[in-house]
């Protein structure tokens, strides 16, 4: 059986764009209360897929569709 991958949780301050339709969206790491929170359109979001979902309408692997692996 093949192992989960290890995330590592970017870091307050860092910021990932993505182009999507047109338009250039950023997504920005806070902490909010001990924790990271992904910042989108003046949105807080518990994760990068939810922040993604909020602008496909469609689920999406959120850490692919901002390239935060890379």
């Amino acid at each position: 059986m093949p192992r989960a991958k290890l995330r590592t949780l970017p870091k307050p301050g860092s910021s990932f764009k993505k182009r999507y339709k047109g338009d250039t969206h950023i997504l920005s790491v806070v902490e909010q209360k001990g924790c990271i929170r992904y910042r989108l359109n003046g949105q807080i979001f518990n994760n990068p897929s939810a922040a993604a979902r909020s602008l496909t309408h469609y689920e999406v692997n959120g850490w692919l569709f901002w390239s935060i692996d890379k």
